[in-house]
């Protein structure tokens, strides 16, 4: 059997609006409105279909409704196995409001139906398909029971995890010396850690108390002023700086950098090649109006990686 990635997640309608002008609170602001499918989870193993890594088993939850139809049909497009995908409910969904600078003002997340079906009960069932994937990637929308069942039932087994928000970086907090790869934001790790990160230099002192805590590898993102990331083998902390490039929609950067984390993690790359592969895989999605850019593959990134930072993967 072919090594697999074992995807637990959210699979959802997204609904972004996108605002001309400054948004007014509490009026009606003209602007441009996109619905497509989403999901934190979907959204990585969307991005992980484009660049050719279909060994993935996505365990998620749709509605048995229109929604869930659409969301059900874009994955199985995607060419990985759909087979633990449960159909049950009303499908979830988020809502996002982007400003006239194309960056996220509130976003609105409707999970309850993940959280009902796909829940340690349902886990038990497939604790073979667990414990025979290579690693687990699972974001911290799933629910802290899950997170730790899979720790106690799977001490061996390598999770991947994106902290996604403040709030739900609350159902890792405490955890994260099981984790083995962890990628969260400046403010996401300025709430694991109870201490404010604004800085690259704080940044850096983050990574490493993250990995003397027990995390194996450590991604924090700052936007535009690149990236603050090391690893437990190396003992050392590093920054990258990115290139500006032209902002359309950051609503997907994130999930596309740790689409690059878990691509790399599977192919085992060298740390410098991780990181920067990752940090492309951001970069062309912020270019591009959706959340994922569908027209990314393995060699557009290879390219990009090459003419950017001079590297070759």
């Amino acid at each position: 059997m072919k090594d697999y990635i074992l995807s637990i997640g959210g699979a959802n309608i997204d609904i972004q609006g996108f605002s001309k002008n400054n948004i007014i609170l509490k009026e009606s602001n003209p602007g441009k409105i996109n619905v497509c499918a989403g999901g934190v989870e979907r959204n990585i193993v969307n991005n992980l279909s484009n660049l050719g890594l279909k060994n993935i088993k996505f365990i998620t939850s749709i509605g048995e409704d229109i929604f869930g139809d659409i969301l059900f049909d874009n994955i199985k497009s995607l060419g990985i196995d759909t087979s633990y995908i449960v159909k049950k409910g009303t499908s979830t969904s988020y809502i996002a409001v982007m400003n006239n600078e194309k960056d996220m003002e509130i976003g609105i997340s409707d999970m309850d139906s993940l959280d009902k079906n796909i829940n340690i009960y349902y886990l038990e069932g497939i604790k073979d398909v667990i414990e025979k994937s290579k690693f687990i990637s699972m974001s911290a929308v799933m629910n802290r029971d899950i997170f730790k069942y899979l720790i106690k039932e799977f001490p061996d087994k390598k999770i991947i995890t994106d902290a996604v928000s403040i709030k739900k970086a609350s159902n890792i907090k405490g955890l994260e010396k099981y984790i083995y790869a962890l990628k969260t934001n400046s403010n996401e790790a300025s709430f694991l850690l109870d201490k404010d990160i604004n800085t690259i230099e704080e940044g850096k002192e983050a990574v490493k108390i993250f990995l003397n805590n027990g995390i194996k590898e450590v991604y924090i993102t700052f936007a535009e002023y690149g990236v603050c990331y090391g690893t437990y083998s190396e003992n050392k902390t590093f920054h990258l700086e990115v290139p500006k490039t032209s902002i359309v929609n950051t609503s997907g950067a994130g999930y596309a950098f740790m689409s690059g984390i878990i691509y790399s993690i599977f192919h085992n790359y060298e740390l410098d090649k991780k990181v920067k592969f990752a940090a492309i895989m951001s970069m062309l999605t912020i270019e591009n109006e959706e959340a994922v850019n569908n027209n990314i593959n393995f060699d557009i990134v290879k390219n990009k990686i090459k003419n950017v930072f001079n590297k070759t993967i």
